[in-house]
């Protein structure tokens, strides 16, 4: 029984891009890339120069892009490509879930430090609990909490030692001519 083609990896995947277009001795296929997507004259794809390839892969053809169609195709039939390009796949999608959680958390944080914020301003106006509870959304408790935490900032003032104000000296009268 012939064994079933494998199926295609993503080129969208930058591990298996990389390997497709980024060998700095045969930029070939990255030149034939970018002429059929960007609207620029030939000449601006002969001197291509790829820097920093990270993968230093080599193609087997001298054909372009039929030759990079083949070179993914055996790249999908690879275990050890399948196993890198789903490795960095996956952690793409996880970094990427790493951080939609630390932005909602922030936002989270935010929102709710805006919220004692408007709680606090509210309690300096004396303004009652439940109507503070229904303007901010915030519990009796916590509304309590941050009353009391005025309460104890007012009273930490109220007890400060203040300095007496600096007496002038009498200003010196001059004798009438």
């Amino acid at each position: 029984m012939p064994k079933a083609p494998p199926t295609i990896l993503s080129p969208k995947n930058d591990y298996i891009f990389k390997t497709l277009f980024g060998d700095p001795n045969h930029t070939a296929p990255l030149a034939a890339l970018l002429k059929s997507t960007l609207p620029l004259p030939p000449e601006e794809f002969t001197a291509l120069k790829i820097t920093d390839p990270n993968l230093n892969r080599r193609f087997k053809k001298d054909t372009v892009m039929a030759e990079t169609v083949e070179r993914l195709v055996e790249l999908s039939a690879s275990e050890k490509a399948r196993r890198r390009a789903e490795a960095r796949e996956k952690w793409l999608w996880d970094q990427a879930s790493r951080m939609r959680h630390s932005r909602q958390e922030g936002l989270a944080e935010g929102e709710a430090k805006g919220r004692a914020a408007v709680a606090r301003r509210l309690l300096v106006m004396k303004m009652p609990f439940a109507d503070i509870a229904e303007a901010t959304g915030l519990s009796g408790a916590e509304i309590k909490r941050l009353s009391a935490e005025k309460e104890i900032a007012d009273s930490t003032k109220a007890n400060a030692v203040k300095k007496p104000a600096r007496q002038r000296k009498p200003a010196k009268r001059l004798p009438h001519a």
